[in-house]
């Protein structure tokens, strides 16, 4: 379905067929125009087309708004308005209340005006938010006692292996409280149903640990969608950076001291945001020496190999018996 926009016969607004190389191709040049670069992970396109030319576009992937632009030859200000609308429309459509988009910073006034607002943002790039929930209204539902001395840290888990159990064994020696923040993205080898389950399993007998989901800002693909690729390049550090400030909006708002990391002589993309957090957080990071097995520090892609050429007794030295017995039912001799 088409939309004719005021004030020219010949502009309309579109669903775009991304899929089609062709089409592929119009979009890729017309994004280059504006020094963006097409991102395949969408589910959905609009294009404002003039005479069969594209001279706007504007996708997403779920609630994230991205690749949003404008031809210069374009004299019409509703342009990105209607081309957000049209965005938000499918999404009430699929029951999506909630959005976020990546813009650049000299846009701010117009998003804003559009009921979007500022989370975080880095250099010239900004992630703004606009929907039924907010980040007040989100951590205002986090309920912590505000007396204790309080640390977090923020865990994938995939799975929960002794290396998480020391990291949090060594931040309970430092607070008297502490959050895991379980990353919700379903981006990984494991769902997030089990991976939260694993850490609770694996943390019940420890006491003032406070295991919840990561929620939508932190590490998530709104807030930073290239962690779950693990390359680096330009965007990321745009993303850690935006990421960071915005736990550290996060700190402030459950009054949380310190963030606990494990060190990383392994992970490109989880080093470089530990860099980041050194450079954001300062002394509000703490970072411990990763636990060792065999010589080698204990991750969850080791139990994840092991698992894949079954060797079963490998994952035993690398996980507490609550994954182990997971991991066990589920996936020994499939």
């Amino acid at each position: 379905m088409c939309i004719i926009i005021e004030g020219g016969d010949s502009l309309i607004i579109s669903e775009y067929n991304y899929n089609r190389a062709s089409n592929k191709d119009k979009l890729e040049a017309f994004l280059k125009l504006s020094d963006l670069t097409f991102d395949g992970n969408i589910d959905y396109c609009v294009v404002a087309l003039e005479n069969n030319e594209i001279v706007g576009c504007a996708c997403k992937d779920k609630n994230v708004f991205k690749m949003v632009a404008v031809s210069c030859k374009i004299q019409n200000e509703d342009m990105v308005s209607k081309l957000i609308t049209k965005l938000i429309e499918k999404c009430v459509e699929e029951n999506i209340f909630h959005y976020f988009i990546f813009t650049k910073m000299i846009y701010q006034v117009h998003f804003e005006s559009l009921g979007f607002k500022l989370l975080s943002s880095y250099q010239e790039i900004g992630l703004f938010e606009k929907g039924n929930i907010s980040f007040d209204q989100y951590y205002d539902g986090i309920v912590l006692d505000k007396d204790l001395l309080t640390g977090a840290i923020v865990m994938n888990c995939n799975p929960f292996t002794l290396g998480h159990r020391y990291l949090i064994e060594q931040a309970l020696d430092k607070v008297q409280q502490l959050i895991i923040f379980v990353v919700e993205e379903d981006q990984s080898f494991f769902s997030f149903e089990d991976r939260i389950n694993l850490v609770k399993e694996g943390t019940a007998d420890l006491k003032n640990v406070i295991v919840i989901p990561s929620g939508p800002y932190i590490i998530s693909q709104a807030t930073f969608p290239t962690y779950f690729l693990k390359e680096i390049n330009q965007k990321n550090t745009y993303y850690t950076h935006i990421d960071v400030q915005l736990f550290k909006r996060i700190m402030d708002k459950l009054n949380i001291t310190y963030r606990f990391v494990g060190s990383e002589p392994l992970d490109q993309v989880t080093n470089l945001y530990n860099e980041t957090m050194k450079e954001v957080l300062g002394d509000r990071l703490i970072v411990i020496e990763r636990k060792t097995s065999s010589e080698d520090v204990i991750s969850a892609s080791r139990v994840r190999k092991y698992l894949e050429s079954k060797d079963y007794d490998g994952i035993k030295d690398l996980v507490p018996d609550t994954t182990y017995q997971y991991l066990k039912k589920n996936y020994f001799n499939r």
